[in-house]
């Protein structure tokens, strides 16, 4: 079996796993919330205006639902077939680990970030309905979600390889850590947050089209896109290699079989 072929059935098999599961019922929560939030919005509110898009893009789909299914789905990449014992099974094929991982990951962003791709189109159809959305500004708002969700998830994978309660470190990471860390004054601390850097993105998007105080204050008037994009991209490749390392080199440890 050719690497590449064994990387598409691995990445398949995953996909599907992973929309038939327990957790996809979390992740469904999840990709609600800003669909809900939209259409309150749009049938109780009279001040719909671009900024209520943006805000919700900002504080409700790229600070809640995007960190926390990256969560879900990135701690399952491995941390499913660790569970279940199933992990050394799944090393005695012949593929190289770094295949396997890769095809897991692959299948389960993809599967995620499916649910997130529905959540974001419909909260733009709802808003859209009182708000003038050009069709770029939607596509790219949809691109930097999208992205968001496979850096996370690309990270908290990696961290299921090297720490065990990774779901409760993760949360620490995602809404404590992240929440406090993207919300500092401008300043190089402020790098190490990906929702900083997809605020910077988004900010840079919609330029003079903010219609008040959507713009969060700790986005300086000199970051600019393509700084923030080479940040994203340096957590990512990092999150990757590590990843990749620690599935190649370091001795997995399951569970103890329960008599």
């Amino acid at each position: 079996m050719s690497m590449l072929r064994g990387f598409f059935l691995v990445a398949g098999n995953a996909f599907g796993r992973l929309l038939t599961e327990k957790r996809t019922l979390a992740l469904l929560l999840l990709a609600a919330m800003p669909v809900v939030f939209a259409f309150l919005q749009v049938t109780f509110s009279r001040s719909v205006n671009l900024d209520t898009f943006i805000l919700t893009h900002l504080f409700v789909i790229l600070q809640m639902v995007v960190p926390l299914s990256a969560l879900v789905v990135g701690v399952a990449v491995m941390g499913d077939e660790i569970e279940s014992r199933c992990v050394t099974y799944l090393f005695t094929r012949p593929l190289p680990r770094m295949v396997t991982y890769l095809g897991r990951l692959a299948g389960h962003a993809a599967a995620g970030g499916l649910l997130i791709a529905v959540s974001v189109l419909l909260v733009a159809y709802l808003l859209g309905r009182k708000v003038e959305l050009r069709g770029s500004e939607v596509s790219a708002t949809l691109g930097i979600a999208l992205a968001g969700f496979l850096i996370y998830t690309t990270l908290f994978a990696a961290l299921r390889l090297l720490l065990r309660r990774a779901l409760f470190i993760g949360f620490i990471l995602a809404v404590i850590f992240e929440g406090w860390v993207s919300k500092l004054p401008v300043s190089g601390f402020a790098n190490v947050s990906i929702w900083h850097q997809l605020a910077v993105l988004h900010a840079r998007l919609f330029g003079d089209r903010w219609v008040g105080k959507a713009i969060p204050r700790g986005i300086g008037l000199d970051e600019t896109a393509a700084h923030s994009l080479w940040i994203l991209a340096i957590i990512f490749v990092s999150s990757l290699v590590v990843g990749i390392a620690l599935i190649q080199r370091r001795e997995i440890r399951v569970p103890a079989a329960v008599a």
